[in-house]
């Protein structure tokens, strides 16, 4: 419960702000409602100049504007305004292929849910309801023709992504849960895939992609969970990614492009000097600008048109510096127009010859809707007409705008049936390779065919063994037609079978395989691979060897042949290395392994044991022999110290005479460090000695292998 209420807080806070947040440096400082924002902009894809579509949005419903100006955000026009179309309009998306602007009206009392509009503000149609408090609509886009949005709630199980017609109707849920959002932002796609931005804490995703259907949800940016920043926008254009940050402060907000999966993101525009707050963004790679809808404070940039690198920022809509008024979302498509085509997208034949029930049907898209139709000679005024002869037949589409487009379409009629066979018998006994098969004309395409007593549904039936089959021809009317086959098969099948004789040694090449056929059609070919046809193989390294044979009849069968060799002999060994320089107190624990035990062993000079001993440092060679007669070489290495036991001295003599001011600096060397000190005839055991009197000293130095050495110094 404490989870829901924290992120219900969240949300209700967040939509808060929106109405009433500004940024002065980095401070945010909540306002009285009582101001005024614009929310969303929108490239129009469809009126005769490029123009922008943006939302104002209000403390009060009644100075919301759905507004369009110019790319520079000259000679704006207010196309819808005040509550009667949105209460607290939040997202914007503008439909270019089919001519809507999209308004996600966020929650709030009087609130319109998702608001359609023509491109010139008119015939504003609810194609979704509004939302209960605590639940809103966070991003709105189409692609084709479906529409596609955020649901955003105040628990994530219940937050959504949905795919809905253009009106709204037949609404699928695609993905929800916190399993693939926390805090969805925004939405894009480019039709292949869609991405959500995430927003911020613990079990945000980051940027999410998901398949066009909501499947594979993937999280390709890593998620925010710094409290006060969170990715605000997304968007795809050109075949790149493009995702905005809102970050504590101005120097951490950034407009950054990645590649489709998120790798190599380039950050091209962030710091105070291009935005302060920014709230949301728009990517369009054919007129190569990024504009961002900038938020409000000292320092605010409003729009902020940028080229497509993140170059050369230019205010286009005015910076709201004043409290209580702030840009809070932007969106963008491409400014170039679809032209109106038509095609046929079905047709029906007439099913008998002198007939009249044939049709045809036509696709328009592009251009500006509603469309009109008109079929020459005869048709109708729908996009499908019906009861139609044999013939050709042109259909005009006039769009809204009276631009036209035209199709034309041949409906034919059939000829009689005419029927051809083939066929092929089984090639080897037992088998399953015969076909059979008809060549069909004539009547009405397409055709359906029914084998019995097997083989399918096709024109062809293969993989059959023998026997008779019978074929049901149908066409498209209904018309049917039979015909019958007898396949054969041979009387015997082919076969083979080898005897192996296996390698004698490990590495050796003596093995063989010699193999008789049977069955089938003689003569016989074999194919080993490599180019070898031969029956049979001699002088065979161990592995597996495969043979095809084929015979008079292309009938083949394929045996292989495993042949085998013993394991090579070898052996390991344990090393003792010799403990002090020139001593012989090395030792070699030799352990035999592979061939056939047991074993006997050769280390040179009439040495046979398995093991050996008292050894001085060097390199020793033992040949192992089975019990079969294989050998196997195995060599150790006996080390030792690199030097005996010594030191040298840097001796400091007395000063004066009779003095006692005398030192040895000793440093020990070879042998095998770490080393303790005796002082002869008797003395301490450190490493130096000082306040000596003149004299002979000497010290016996002891390594860790106890081997020892004497210094004297006089």
């Amino acid at each position: 419960m404490a989870y829901f209420y924290t992120r219900y807080l969240r949300i209700i806070l967040f939509n808060l702000l929106r109405r009433s947040l500004f940024k002065v440096g980095s401070a945010k400082i909540l306002l009285v409602p009582a101001l005024i924002m614009l929310s969303c902009i929108a490239v129009n894809a469809q009126v005769a100049a490029t123009k922008v579509y943006w939302i104002q949005q209000s403390s009060t419903a009644v100075s919301d504007q759905l507004v369009r100006a110019n790319l520079d955000g000259s000679s704006p026009e207010v196309l819808a305004s005040d509550a009667g179309n949105f209460a607290q309009p939040f997202r914007i998306a503008v439909d270019k292929l089919n001519g809507f602007v999209y308004v996600a009206d966020a929650t709030s009392t009087g609130s319109a849910g998702i608001v359609r509009f023509d491109l010139n503000g008119g015939s504003r149609t609810v194609v979704a309801l509004p939302l209960s408090t605590g639940t809103q609509y966070s991003g709105v886009t189409t692609y084709g023709n479906k529409l596609y949005f955020i649901v955003q709630s105040s628990t994530a199980a219940n937050d959504q992504l949905v795919r809905a017609n253009l009106d709204g109707s037949n609404p699928e849920v695609l993905a929800s849960g916190a399993t693939n959002f926390f805090q969805p932002m925004a939405i894009a796609t480019n039709g292949t895939y869609i991405f959500v931005a995430d927003g911020t804490g613990t079990g945000s995703k980051g940027i999410v992609r998901f398949n066009m259907d909501g499947s594979a949800a993937t999280s390709i940016v890593t998620p925010i969970t710094v409290a006060g920043s969170q990715y605000i926008g997304v968007a795809v254009s050109g075949g790149k990614l493009y995702y905005l940050t809102q970050g504590t402060s101005a120097s951490n907000d950034q407009v950054v492009r990645a590649n489709l999966d998120g790798s190599s993101p380039v950050i091209l525009a962030s710091g105070a000097t291009n935005f302060l707050q920014p709230q949301a963004f728009a990517v369009d790679e054919t007129t190569g600008y990024i504009y961002v809808a900038d938020g409000t404070g000292t320092g605010s940039k409003g729009v902020v048109r940028l080229n497509i690198d993140g170059s050369n920022p230019v205010t286009v809509g005015a910076a709201y510096t004043a409290a209580g008024t702030q840009y809070t979302g932007v969106a963008m498509n491409n400014a170039t127009s679809v032209p109106l085509t038509a095609t046929i997208s079905s047709s029906t034949n007439v099913s008998c010859n002198g007939g009249s029930n044939g049709s045809a049907a036509v696709t328009a898209s592009g251009g500006t809707t509603p469309y009109t139709y008109s079929w020459s000679p005869a048709g109708g005024t729908a996009a499908t007409t019906t009861g139609r002869a044999a013939g050709t037949y042109t259909v005009t589409v006039t769009d809204a705008a009276s631009a036209t487009a035209t199709a034309t379409v041949a409906i034919t009629q059939p000829s009689a049936f005419s029927i051809s066979t083939a066929q092929s018998n089984v090639s080897c006994f037992g088998g399953s390779n015969g076909a059979a098969a008809v060549s069909v004309s004539g009547g009405t395409a397409p055709y359906t065919y029914s084998w019995a007593p097997s083989g399918g549904t096709f024109a062809t039936a293969t993989g059959r063994p023998a026997g008779t089959y019978t074929v049901t021809i149908t066409d498209n009317n209904g018309c049917t037609a039979t015909r019958t086959f007898n396949i054969t098969q041979p009387s015997a099948p082919l076969a083979g079978s080898t005897v192996i004789t296996n390698v004698s040694t490990a590495g050796g090449s003596d093995g063989s395989v010699d193999l008789t056929p049977s069955g089938g059609t003689p003569p016989y070919t074999y194919n080993w691979g490599g180019g070898i046809t031969t029956q049979d193989r001699t002088g065979l390294a161990a592995g597996n060897y495969t043979v095809v044979i084929t015979d008079n009849n292309g009938c083949q069968a394929t045996l292989t042949a495993a042949v085998t060799q013993p394991v090579a002999v070898s052996g390991t060994t344990v090393v003792t290395n010799v403990a002090c320089f020139g001593g012989s107190t090395g030792v070699i624990d030799l352990t035999p392994s592979g061939g056939t035990g047991p074993y006997i062993y050769d280390w040179g000079n009439g040495i046979t044991t398995e093991d050996r001993t008292g050894l001085a440092a060097g390199t020793y060679t033992v040949v192992i022999a089975d019990n079969l007669g294989a050998t196997g070489t195995v060599t150790a290495t006996v080390t030792q110290p690199t030097a005996p036991v010594s030191g040298t001295t840097v001796v400091s003599n007395v000063g004066c005479f009779g003095g006692n001011t005398g030192a040895i600096n000793l440093t020990p060397s070879g042998g095998t460090g770490p080393y303790t000190y005796t002082w002869l005839p008797s003395g301490p055991t450190t490493e130096d000695r000082t306040g000596l009197v003149a004299g002979t000293y000497t010290v016996m130095i002891t390594d860790a292998n106890s081997c020892t050495g004497t210094v004297t110094v006089a």
